[in-house]
């Protein structure tokens, strides 16, 4: 009987699953960073909207971090270069939620809270489509330990 380690558990376990885990782990930190961008904002118009770019600027680079070293662990990519490729990444889905944040906040006048659960969650398809193809595309093949790009 072997015994695995927990990285090796946790490498087992299916990327897209991995993705949930810590995308879920990175949302709780996003709603706590966007509530105190919010908070900290002075009363002014779009608050919320400006709240929502600010917090998902901070976001790709948070998310970037967990999902390089917990959801790609097969990627052979440089940190830097996968960083740079994520924010490219991000920027599509980032126009796309700010546009959806902002016509919830300012034309349907939606809370601000629901806004953005409904932000985020319009992201995460899109996210993790690109950013399994672009900023963690290369991935080390498990049978003959080459590379390859998806």
């Amino acid at each position: 009987m072997t015994c695995l380690t927990l990285r090796e558990k946790w490498e087992n376990l299916p990327e897209k699953f991995r993705f949930i885990l810590v995308g879920c782990g990175g949302l709780a930190i996003g709603w706590v960073i966007y509530n105190l961008i919010y908070i900290l904002l002075p009363d002014i118009d779009n608050r919320a909207t400006i709240a929502w770019i600010l917090g998902y600027f901070v976001a790709v680079i948070r998310q970037h971090g967990l999902h390089y070293w917990l959801t790609f662990t097969n990627s052979t990519d440089p940190y830097l270069r996968s960083l740079i490729a994520a924010f490219a990444a991000y920027s599509v889905g980032g126009v796309f939620t700010t546009v959806v944040n902002y016509v919830l906040n300012e034309s349907v006048g939606l809370h601000y809270q629901l806004a953005w659960a409904i932000s985020v969650g319009s992201s995460v398809g899109i996210n993790y489509v690109l950013l399994s193809r672009f900023a963690f595309g290369t991935k080390k093949d498990e049978s003959d330990g080459h590379t390859r790009a998806l």
